[in-house]
């Protein structure tokens, strides 16, 4: 299994769960990740991890392509059975990579990404990934929530062909 993860894995404890998890059940978990910070990232020992650095203090318009770029160079040369796109900003590339391996490709949403308060003021922004999310969740055959109301809104917003799949933020 292969995950994208636009974030810095040293804080994000729902990735290393799921990771953790999926491996203990027998699969070799590869991760395709930003990261803020020069140096190694300790504690992710058990899973190959494939970095992309960022730098902060660029504006996201140029770092999503850059990252998008860089992720799926990454994720189309490992082979895998599955994708795993943690949340919308890195749907993208898991889905070209997806396509290009004709894999499954299963999309994690942590939260309603559409709906972020920093996307309220910012029209054109927010429909940029609404378009993306509507175009992009017809590729996916597995859609995983953290919780019931964001798992129902998915479902009714996309009418999605398959149940969303609920899975907390809980200990392993």
């Amino acid at each position: 299994i292969a995950m994208a993860l636009f974030g810095d894995l040293r804080f994000d404890y729902r990735v290393f769960r799921e990771a953790t998890s999926l491996q203990q059940a027998g699969h070799k978990v590869s991760i395709v990740c930003s990261t803020f910070h020069a140096g190694p990232i300790t504690g992710w020992d058990n899973f190959d991890i494939y970095p992309i650095p960022v730098d902060r203090n660029l504006s996201l318009r140029l770092l999503y392509p850059t990252f998008w770029r860089q992720a799926r160079q990454h994720l189309s040369s490992i082979n895998v059975d599955a994708y795993h796109a943690h949340d919308l900003d890195t749907l993208l590339p898991a889905a070209r990579a997806a396509r290009q391996r004709d894999v499954p490709l299963i999309y994690d949403s942590h939260e309603l990404w559409t709906e972020q308060s920093s996307l309220e003021k910012r029209p054109f922004i927010r429909f940029f990934w609404q378009e993306m999310e509507k175009r992009l969740i017809t590729r996916v055959h597995r859609t995983i929530s953290v919780s019931p109301s964001i798992a129902q809104i998915l479902q009714k917003r996309y009418c999605l062909d398959h149940e969303v799949v609920l899975l907390r933020n809980l200990p392993l």
